[in-house]
């Protein structure tokens, strides 16, 4: 599983902090690698190369069964695909799990006819892409009709409430 350094902030972070707290990361075997972190371009490169590196490694000498990458706009989807296709290569399945609200903006505006296209095939070649809302799946399932979409909300915490 990829997406933000968990001790980040927003909602990727937010939800591989609670994957964690609550032991799913450790019951399911999930070896999480922060593929972007705040820093100086220069760490942000940095974490970028080794997290390809830990992802080239994984998949030819861990073999896992899938690669889960936490995904929103920009700079984050370009990272992301690239390990997805790279899990593609290896023969991993592979889910895009989305979590940036802008996503519609730069898929249909901010993209020209070359990144449109390399983001519909990402899509679209994605085991199964994992949308937070149904608003989002509809739009994702017009602009990429063969892509495999299920509604998953983000997760929350529910701690038990003492009562008074």
């Amino acid at each position: 599983m990829l997406g933000t350094d968990p001790a980040g902030k927003g909602g990727i972070a937010s939800v591989v902090t609670l994957l964690g707290e609550e032991g799913f990361l450790d019951q399911q075997n999930v070896r999480y690698i922060a593929s972007h972190r705040e820093g100086t371009p220069f760490e942000k490169v940095a974490t970028m190369l080794l997290s390809t590196w830990e992802v080239l490694w994984y998949c030819i000498f861990a073999r896992p069964v899938i690669v889960h990458v936490h995904s929103a706009s920009h700079a984050s989807f370009i990272r992301k695909s690239i390990f997805l296709a790279i899990g593609r290569f290896f023969r991993c399945r592979t889910v895009f799990h989305l979590h940036g609200a802008e996503f519609q903006h730069f898929a249909t505006k901010e993209s020209g006819p070359l990144l449109k296209w390399w983001i519909r095939r990402t899509l679209e070649r994605s085991s199964k892409v994992l949308a937070l809302s149904e608003n989002w799946a509809v739009f994702l399932s017009i602009y990429a009709p063969a892509a495999n979409i299920q509604v998953s909300p983000n997760s929350v915490e529910i701690r038990a409430q003492s009562k008074q």
